[in-house]
């Protein structure tokens, strides 16, 4: 018969208390419990904690992002500006990318932290102005015409302003200035 298991134990009419006690260790006595194996429980359960949260986060992300990229679609946005608006939101926020095509405020600080981020990178000025008129575009085409309180009379207007090269800040200033203002 197998001493591990022996069924005469299980017919005993010892108090279930009893069998629990002779069972189990006593936590509060430190000689009963082995200390590494306690140690090791512990960093067994940290471990599939951590593991858990980091891969709701990641699927969470990974979900978020592809509701991003199915909206993003449905802009008719060409390659070129698709593959910039998906860098810049991944670069910006995944935790709220889809909202990111829904409001204007939050479009609007995701495209002033690239523009800062690219007006301080090294680079060729043209470059650099590509990039914020190809932002700019985005945002034109990003968010509906009457969200931008574009109406029918003024339409020309803002597409004539829309297809503009943008320009910057210190170049308006430069065109001002005399070559003896120096």
């Amino acid at each position: 018969m197998n001493p591990w298991f022996d069924p005469s134990h299980f017919l005993t009419f010892d108090s279930p208390t009893l069998l629990a006690q002779d069972a189990l260790p006593n936590l509060w006595k430190a000689t009963e419990v082995d200390p590494t194996l306690m140690f090791q429980i512990l960093v067994g359960i940290i471990l599939l904690v951590t593991t858990i949260i980091v891969v709701t986060y990641k699927y969470q992300r990974w979900k978020r992002y592809t509701e991003f990229v199915t909206e993003m679609k449905s802009l008719d946005l060409d390659p070129e500006s698709e593959g910039t608006l998906a860098g810049m939101v991944k670069r910006y926020s995944m935790d709220e990318p889809v909202n990111v095509l829904f409001s204007a405020r939050l479009f609007d600080e995701m495209a002033t932290s690239e523009i800062i981020r690219v007006l301080g990178s090294p680079g060729s000025m043209q470059a650099k102005r590509n990039f914020i008129d190809l932002v700019y575009r985005i945002r034109t085409k990003t968010y509906h015409p009457d969200w931008l309180g574009i109406t029918e009379e003024n339409r020309p207007q803002a597409l004539a302003i829309a297809e503009k090269p943008l320009s910057l800040p210190w170049e308006e200033a430069d065109e001002g200035m005399e070559k003896s203002d120096f």
